[in-house]
């Protein structure tokens, strides 16, 4: 079902996680054929292998935003780019860990392997973005 989707169309997934279902709405993307690139490894990049630069969202933008996460995506490259995360997305989660700082983005994605599953927030929404590692 999910091949009969057009890239950029929105879609609800049931899914079964710690013995309770739930649903989640998921954005498909069109991946690129050619490797991506890595991403920069400056001092506020949350893993230079996941493609992304945040950095900690000040109280009164938490308030605006309408959200508990505290990591801002400013800047997208590479796997991250590819997988469909955009500036301004929340970061609250990597595979099913919440995150607080860039340390703990940084340490989540260390630890992950191959991929990771980030929970953003972007407007209203709370979803899962599936990253290749590569």
């Amino acid at each position: 079902m999910i091949s009969q989707l057009a890239p950029g169309s929105e879609a609800k997934l049931g899914i079964w996680h710690d013995k309770k279902a739930t649903e989640v709405m998921v954005k498909t993307v069109l991946l690129e054929d050619t490797p991506t690139q890595a991403a920069k490894n400056s001092g506020e990049d949350g893993g230079g292998k996941l493609g992304l630069a945040v950095r900690p969202l000040k109280p009164d933008e938490q308030q605006q935003l309408h959200t508990k996460g505290r990591l801002v995506v400013e800047d997208v490259t590479g796997p991250a780019l590819a997988a469909g995360l955009q500036a301004g997305d929340v970061v609250l989660g990597v595979n099913g860990s919440g995150v607080s700082t860039v340390a703990d983005l940084k340490r989540e994605v260390a630890h992950a392997g191959r991929s990771v599953a980030l929970l953003i927030q972007r407007e209203d929404a709370q979803i899962y973005i599936p990253v290749d590692l590569g």
